[in-house]
């Protein structure tokens, strides 16, 4: 029993450990082309997850033989063996079949936004809603009432804001290249214009490194405290209610002040620097990635 059962164990254990990339998606400098690469890498992710899930359900379906092949021959330890793989299993085919629903779900706001640009050329203006769970309401500047977004409220354009709930998030692309945006959990958030937006409060994380090709003018994240500009870079802001900002940095380097540039700091990669409101950013200093990843990569893909 043990021989049959321990290769057949290794290769479930493989098996599993061949994860799904989820890496970001490029942009291009066109709308019509990041949304078009972007849907040519949802398309290989749902596939791949497809095929993840597909194997996991087989791996667990041979663990549920050996399980009962233990039973028969009285072999105990290698029946918890198996049921162990069992168990890993059917977990990573759940969870390749939330990457599945939420590339299917992605891609289909892609198709919708390559709508919209073809039709409304200022769209590219705008940031586009490429996928929200949970408690997520929009504010049009026309309209200062909070409202759950519909099917097809997929733009959000210049003066609008999003708010997320408790366990709310938000995935968002700027139209003008694709840069992306994650909104975490209990955070208000406003597209000021398509290079720069507003933080009241929460947690953000930027990708703005295909924003700076061809572009004159700094991307800008504003808020109630700070200025942070970009020079080409990935970085989170996180603002409280009482205003204090901090700016963690992944890559590149970010310029972080107060309100006319008062005090400001360059913080580079691999480092985070904090602002109360009133006062001056901190000297930059390195952080633990896991500040910033507990907040987002539940809600990445």
């Amino acid at each position: 029993m043990r021989g049959k059962a321990v290769p057949f164990l290794v290769l479930v254990f493989l098996v599993l450990a061949l994860g799904l990339p989820v890496s970001r998606a490029s942009g291009a400098v066109k709308s019509e082309g990041w949304i078009a690469e972007l849907v040519i890498r949802l398309q290989g992710i749902r596939a791949e997850a497809e095929r993840k899930v597909q194997a996991a359900e087989r791996a667990a379906a041979k663990a549920d033989e050996i399980v009962a092949l233990a039973r028969e021959e009285n072999d105990p330890a290698a029946g918890q063996v198996a049921a162990r793989a069992r168990a890993n299993a059917l977990a990573a085919g759940a969870r390749y079949q939330r990457v599945r629903a939420r590339a299917e779900a992605s891609l289909e706001s892609a198709e919708g936004l390559s709508e919209l640009v073809s039709r409304d050329s200022a769209a590219s203006r705008g940031a586009g809603i490429l996928f929200r769970e949970g408690d997520v309401r929009i504010r049009r500047e026309s309209n200062p009432q909070w409202q759950e977004p519909g099917q097809a409220d997929r733009l959000l354009r210049p003066g609008d804001s999003i708010r997320t709930g408790k366990g709310g998030s938000v995935e968002l692309r700027l139209m003008a290249d694709g840069s992306r945006v994650d909104v975490g959990p209990e955070t208000s958030f406003k597209v000021e214009d398509e290079d720069t937006v507003c933080l009241d409060f929460g947690k953000v994380l930027f990708d703005i490194r295909n924003w700076l090709e061809g572009k004159k003018r700094r991307f800008e994240v504003r808020t109630p405290a700070a200025v942070c500009a970009v020079r080409g870079t990935r970085f989170g802001v996180f603002t409280d209610p009482g205003g204090k900002s901090t700016l963690f940095v992944l890559e590149g380097e970010v310029e972080f002040a107060g309100p006319g540039r008062k005090g400001a700091v360059a913080v580079s990669g691999s480092r985070k620097s904090i602002l109360l409101p009133g006062g001056e950013p901190s000297p930059p200093t390195e952080f633990d990635p896991a500040e910033i990843r507990d907040a987002f990569e539940p809600h990445s893909l």
